[in-house]
């Protein structure tokens, strides 16, 4: 321990709490190379818990830092777990499952194979009929809108930065836009690539619709160029979603066969392009997707090549993260529909023998002659080719022929036309579409008296479709493309604006007009009417916000002033001090005023004097006009 002592009759405090600062430390110096020094010796580990030990020990070069302290490992661990990823502790996967997993990707369990699912697409024709008319509907909104009456995508600013871009930038803002637009038309860059490898935005929501509403997901192939070294995005392509499954994920191990699995595909494609490609390029990392052809995996692919998405996400741990499809849940009534197509077909080709039995009553027929009777029989009355003819045959006086029905002819089978038709819209509504959109189903829809006078009698109908199943099915194409797809085609443009896919609710122009003839005398303004027409709005100081309501007019007119009046709905600051537009445009009120004039001359020099502090309130105003609008319109 230090021997220097403090005399507390010389100094005052600040200089006792420095005194003692300098002991301390002397003292822990001192301490330390005592530490040090027998550490040394015995070959011990030394570490210290206070911050000034620490520091002294840190500053001592002959001192080797122990890699081992408790405290430092403690302190990296707790700066190794805050850069670790946030992890979930729920399962999304069912984890006995994982031993079932045959090689590198997942299967999909509890569902439809996707190989069953396009032969299903293929073969019944309300399952083709919906998905043309969903793939056609959606397809509608791959061209740019030229007009508010038109279905199509347009890239518009965000609203919260509308206002805030300046008029001088604005220009340049377009001209990005524009370009975004021509990009997103071709799906990516067409320099270099033949015709028969473009591609437009409405073959592509063609395409992706029919998968996403077949195998609950589509998926959409990222290309890159390789550019000096750098890959940049060239162009976005379909794919078949229904070859591409979850990659197991087991560590290095599969990622390794993913890669040697990698480069056996690039190997085939360029045996079947006839086209080099250079695998180094093709930087090394996790792959999430594998494609499988006929139940072989080909081609493996990370998230920046390959981008699936989920229309139908549920949380169920059974489906291994696949999604729940349509066909899925109707798979019954599908399989039903395919029976009654084929009851149709046996009906034609076998004939009214099917429903029926021919029956002899005859002491002499024998079992040779009843066997070449039915083969004349079928011979004569089956098969499309034989509809109209007629078999004959030839029986003695006393025998009989007769015809007997199994079934009864004055009834209907089994109700079987209400059933044909119940079966045809639980599958329409599994895919929440209604039979008014498909041609020829429209006898399913049944009349209801909910809807209002001035609707049509499918209008309420077709507005229920859209709501249940056309409208998320463009919210969630238009979500895709602004969270993927946009910021590839130009990062900073896509943080500024957004595509929008509308049209959907777009009216005719005589619908436009009635709907404005009746609005605006209610609630509109001519600046409201202008923006609806997409025409440029009329400054207001020349009126363009001032209400249409007669019935407000006239209550304005009887308790405001104009100068009120203009200096809220026109800005025009300091209007309501100008002593020229202090009167109320109402009769009562000059009768008022004029009498005033009369009988105390006065007092209505004083009403219709300026104000004292006028000047001040017009300053102010002024002064908060120009800090709320620093670029006035000129």
């Amino acid at each position: 321990m230090s021997k220097d002592k403090i005399d507390l009759g010389k100094v005052n405090e600040q200089e006792i709490l420095q005194k003692a600062e300098e002991i301390k430390m002397k003292n822990a110096v001192h301490e330390t190379k005592e530490a040090v020094s027998e550490a040394k010796k015995r070959g011990k580990v030394l570490y210290s818990l206070d911050p000034m030990g620490t520091k002294l020990l840190e500053k001592d070069e002959k001192f080797t830092k122990n890699p081992l302290d408790p405290f430092q490992m403690v302190l990296t661990s707790l700066d190794k777990h805050d850069q670790k990823k946030a992890v979930r502790f729920a399962f999304t996967e069912d984890p006995n499952k994982v031993s079932q997993y045959a090689g590198i990707y997942k299967n999909k369990t509890e569902l439809l194979p996707d190989h069953l699912i396009k032969r299903i697409i293929a073969q019944d024709d309300l399952v083709a009929s919906i998905l043309n008319a969903r793939a056609n509907f959606m397809s509608a909104f791959g061209r740019p809108r030229l007009s508010r009456f038109d279905v199509g995508f347009n890239i518009e600013i965000k609203p919260e930065f509308k206002d805030r871009v300046p008029i001088d930038k604005m220009a340049i803002i377009k001209d990005k836009i524009e370009r975004a637009k021509r990009l997103l038309l071709n799906c990516g860059h067409t320099k270099g690539l033949e015709e028969c490898e473009k591609l437009t935005l409405p073959d592509y929501f063609k395409m992706t619709t029919r998968d996403g509403l077949s195998f609950g997901r589509f998926a959409t192939e990222i290309v890159w160029k390789t550019v000096k070294g750098k890959k940049e995005f060239h162009r976005f392509r379909p794919a078949d979603s229904g070859t591409m499954f979850k990659t197991v994920r087991k560590g290095y191990g599969v990622n390794q066969e993913a890669e040697s699995l990698r480069r056996q595909a690039i190997h085939a494609l360029e045996q079947l392009t006839g086209i080099k490609i250079d695998i180094e390029r093709f930087k090394k990392d996790k792959y999430t997707w594998i494609q499988v052809l006929n139940g072989q995996p080909k081609q493996a692919f990370t998230d920046k090549e390959m981008i699936v998405q989920n229309l139908y996400p549920v949380t169920n741990v059974e489906y291994n993260g696949y999604p729940l499809t349509p066909l899925d849940t109707v798979i019954n009534s599908v399989t039903t529909h395919i029976n009654i197509t084929n009851y149709h077909k046996l009906y034609f080709q076998n004939g009214r023998a099917t429903k029926g039995m021919l029956v002899f009553q005859s002491d002499d027929i024998d079992e040779e002659t009843i066997h070449q009777i039915k083969l004349q029989f079928n011979a004569s009355i089956n098969n499309v080719n034989n509809s109209f003819r007629m078999p004959v045959f030839a029986v003695g006086q006393e025998d009989k022929i007769s015809w007997v029905p199994l079934t009864n002819a004055a009834k209907k089978d089994g109700e079987f036309e209400y059933l044909s038709d119940q079966n045809a819209r639980v599958i329409l509504s599994a895919f929440q579409m209604s039979p008014d959109e498909l041609p020829g189903y429209g006898h399913l829809s049944r009349g209801t008296n909910s809807q209002a006078l001035s609707e049509s009698s499918n209008e309420y109908k077709m507005e229920a479709s859209r709501s249940v199943g056309a409208r998320p099915l463009i919210l969630s194409f238009q979500d895709f493309l602004n969270e993927k797809i946009f910021p590839l085609i130009d990062a900073e443009l896509s943080s500024l604006c957004t595509i929008i896919l509308s049209g959907l609710d777009a009216k005719t122009p005589e619908q436009e007009s009635i709907r404005i003839q009746e609005d605006a005398p209610l609630h509109m303004t001519m600046n409201d009417i202008l923006s609806m027409v997409e025409k440029d709005k009329i400054p207001s100081q020349l009126g363009g916000d001032i209400p249409f309501n007669e019935r407000w007019q006239v209550t304005a007119d009887k308790y405001c002033y104009a100068g009120d009046v203009m200096e809220y709905f026109m800005d025009i600051p300091g209007a309501s001090l100008n002593p020229l537009n202090k009167f109320k445009r109402d009769p009562f009120w000059f009768q008022w005023i004029q009498l005033l004039a009369t009988t105390n001359p006065e007092m209505f020099k004083a009403a219709m004097a300026l104000r004292p502090d006028a000047l001040q309130k017009l300053k102010k105003k002024l002064r908060t006009s120009e800090e709320n609008d620093p670029e006035p319109d000129t």
